[in-house]
């Protein structure tokens, strides 16, 4: 072959390599996006963040969620700063939402889509990344009583606890199965207790009988009491005296008890809203009780009870326990309309027909 000709023709050989070369270096450097690229770095199987050919670094939207890349590799569990915000990639490199927890602590991160923390959870009952809910106070799991929704809840090491007792602040509780502390007559493992109903929910004594008193005792009987004297009028203040000392260890008498009505009363004697207004001022409560089903179980359960019954003119009598259909009757006019044991049917059968009896409900009270 012509020296020439040979010369020409590796030239073109020479030119024609050379740009191929050209070509596969330029579609290279224009790549944008999470690209096959061990040349890069072999980190995550070969993939790596590419923007016009070059290694990225700072986050990228991919596949539904945020990465962040470190000279085109995706970075993995750990802190990120951008935008003058802080966040928080997770073990497979994306960028946390809602409430995390961080190496024992928990912050919340949003979730509106914006990934930024906004800090520790402060105070809150908050569903944590793959905990489930947690109660979380300054970013640190809680433990102790917490009220949510109406109710209080004991929660340990953040998690809420059920049908369980709970000692705090020298007293002791209990939490039933749905994890809100109990109130009232409770019969927990075949034994009952009592955690009041005030709103402070501590265990304390179960009512006990009431104690007796007579509006007839010469101590006050001579005293006046809304239209008469002590003796004709007190029944109601000395049926409620009997409960405070005796079911709930109230030291008091019937005219203390009398004394804390304060101005008459428009009625001969307390009227149902009397009787309420006495009972509350001890920091109990009273409860309506409309059938008769309703003061049975209410006896049963060990609540005392008054009626407001007729017995010739209207009377009060306290009520303690049941057995078959029958409870153990205090009568504070000396025993004279009842004593020991009587029918509870009988009593509902002689409720008082007076208006005055009847202005807070239906004259039979459960005293709690």
């Amino acid at each position: 072959m012509n020296k020439v000709v040979k010369a020409l023709l590796i030239g073109a050989v020479g030119v024609l390599g050379a740009t191929s070369l050209l070509t596969t270096s330029a579609s290279a450097d224009n790549r944008t996006g999470y690209i096959y690229s061990p040349e890069v770095s072999t980190a995550n199987g070969g993939w790596n963040w590419l923007e016009n050919g070059k290694p990225y670094t700072g986050f990228r939207y991919y596949m539904g969620t945020y990465y962040w890349f470190v000279n085109g590799v995706r970075q993995n569990a750990g802190w990120r700063d951008a935008w003058g915000m802080r966040y928080y990639t997770d073990d497979n490199g994306r960028a946390v939402q809602g409430n995390q927890a961080i190496n024992g602590t928990v912050y919340s991160f949003g979730d509106n889509g914006t990934f930024f923390l906004r800090g520790k959870v402060k105070d809150a009952y908050v569903p944590v990344n793959n905990s489930g809910w947690r109660w979380v106070t300054n970013g640190a799991n809680f433990t102790g009583f917490r009220f949510y929704m109406g109710a209080y809840y004991w929660f340990q090491n953040g998690v809420r606890q059920n049908s369980q007792w709970e000692t705090a602040w020298g007293m002791n509780y209990y939490v039933g199965r749905d994890g809100r502390a109990v109130q009232g007559l409770q019969t927990i493992n075949n034994k009952k207790y009592y955690f009041g109903n005030d709103g402070t929910f501590y265990s304390r004594a179960v009512p006990g009988k009431p104690t007796y008193f007579s509006q007839w005792d010469g101590r006050w009987s001579g005293t006046w009491f809304n239209g008469g004297t002590f003796g004709a009028t007190g029944c109601v203040p000395s049926s409620i005296a009997m409960i405070m000392n005796g079911s709930y260890g109230v030291n008091t008498t019937p005219r203390d008890v009398a004394n804390r009505l304060g101005g008459a009363s428009m009625s001969y004697g307390a009227s149902g809203r009397d009787l309420v207004r006495m009972v509350n001022s001890f920091g109990h409560t009273t409860r309506n009780l409309t059938t008769p089903a309703q003061v049975k179980d209410a006896l049963r359960d060990g609540y005392p009870v008054i009626f407001l019954i007729n017995v010739g003119i209207g009377h009060a009598v306290a009520a303690y326990g049941y057995s078959d259909g029958n409870t153990e009757v205090f009568d504070p006019y000396n025993h004279q309309f009842y004593n020991g044991w009587n029918s509870v049917d009988g009593l509902i059968g002689r409720l008082s027909a007076d208006p005055h009896d009847w202005d807070a409900g239906t004259p039979v009270f459960a005293i709690e």
